[in-house]
């Protein structure tokens, strides 16, 4: 799923580059020892959405694989159905096989794209509801991204393959709606004006701190009650009227 692949041959390009840089060094640029064995590298491509994956290790028994992550870009390794390891940017050299220290045939890689912005939409027509909440619901948009790895593998992805975009955009969407449900549910007994002034001033930081279980962050949230709240007419709850007019 739009995961790129190269064959680092010896005399190649990218083979001479490690051999003017031998051992291993930090972040971005680790590599591996050049010693003329053949090596392939991953790398994400950042065209190809919030989750790309399973990358099926099995048929890369024996082989070096090098995972180049960019700022921003995690991979997952993921064996006998929980998670195994984090990697985060930079160059990332995997054994495979199953000896000491090698990564198992059976596992996979799952790469996550932390530096794209996820973003979620309410509407009138599919309003967040909840106890707390005006009957008409309530409206507005946010922006979220990862934050947490090991917490989004654990509520979105572990124990299911729908991994398909739509598919993780709908459970990101459900679990903000809960979030943001619990935050009102205290508020049951107030006015609609009052429960539109706690949305106006709620802010990226309390959203963050309620989706930090997801393994998700806040970037930018506004949100809206659906229909605005009608203030009571004045004169009318000091027993006047205004003057009748007819047709």
């Amino acid at each position: 799923m739009g995961i790129g692949i190269f064959l680092a041959r010896k005399g190649s390009r990218m083979t001479r580059r490690r051999e003017e840089q031998p051992g291993l060094t930090t972040g971005r640029q680790w590599g591996a020892i050049a010693d003329g064995n053949q090596i392939l590298e991953w790398s994400v491509d950042r065209q190809s959405g919030l989750v790309q994956g399973p990358l099926d290790l099995g048929f890369l028994r024996g082989r070096r694989v090098m995972v180049t992550l960019e700022p921003g870009q995690m991979a997952l390794l993921i064996g006998e159905n929980r998670l195994q390891a984090v990697y985060l940017d930079g160059g990332h050299i995997l054994e495979i096989g199953n000896g000491h220290r090698q990564v198992p045939t059976s596992s996979c890689l799952v790469f996550l794209a932390a530096d794209q912005d996820l973003g979620l939409r309410w509407t009138k027509l599919d309003p967040i509801r909840g106890q707390g909440l005006p009957e008409s619901g309530v409206i507005g948009h946010c922006q979220l991204s990862i934050d947490g790895p090991t917490r989004f593998y654990e509520t979105f992805l572990a124990g299911t393959t729908a991994w398909d975009e739509q598919s993780l955009r709908n459970a990101v969407d459900a679990a903000t709606r809960r979030a943001l449900e619990g935050l009102f549910e205290p508020c049951a007994d107030r006015s609609e004006t009052e429960v539109q002034t706690r949305l106006t001033n709620l802010d990226h930081e309390q959203v963050s701190e309620l989706l930090a279980e997801y393994g998700l962050c806040c970037h930018q949230i506004a949100a809206y009650t659906a229909d605005p709240p009608i203030e009571p007419d004045e004169s009318a709850r000091a027993g006047q009227f205004g003057q009748l007019v007819h047709n």
